[in-house]
């Protein structure tokens, strides 16, 4: 499957960016902030970057599923 990424899907680059940024501030608020477990933020990262790539970014839901399942087995068996 062939998907042409729009690197600045709201017509404004500074405010794409800030929206590409919303997963890694998820992550360090839900971490930080709430104090909640690691595991618990990067989870919460990983759904809005799921959401960001859908909802803003167009990105095929199979192709999301693969990544989110690379990024996965990446994190399992390199970082674990």
């Amino acid at each position: 499957m062939t998907w042409n990424q729009n690197y600045d899907p709201l017509g404004s680059w500074p405010l794409s960016t800030l929206v590409s940024a919303l997963p890694v501030l998820t992550l360090f608020f839900v971490l930080l902030v709430l104090r909640k477990r690691v595991w618990v933020s990067a989870l919460s990262g990983m759904a809005v970057a799921v959401l960001v790539a859908a909802l803003v970014f167009g990105m095929p839901a199979s192709m999301i599923a693969s990544a989110s399942a690379l990024g996965v087995v990446f994190g399992f068996l390199r970082i674990a």
